[in-house]
């Protein structure tokens, strides 16, 4: 890859795979586990009307989504 941003992008990728293997490893849990209790963990603020954290996901009007 002759590309530098190329290069950076896929040492970024594998960078954040390797943290996030050693995160659930060192919590004995699994992956969408650990994803779950990030996600109740987090402290999100919504600058958008009609937008809000629900906890888990953002809420929309009357739908809900989880990324």
């Amino acid at each position: 890859i002759s590309d530098g941003s190329s290069l950076n992008y896929f040492v970024r990728q594998i960078a954040e795979y390797n943290l996030l293997d050693g995160d659930v490893r060192l919590e004995n849990t699994t992956a969408p586990q650990w994803l779950l209790h990030a996600r109740t963990q987090a402290h999100v603020v919504v600058l958008m009307p009609g937008y809000r954290w629900t906890g888990s996901g953002i809420s929309v009007a009357n739908a809900t989504t989880t990324p």
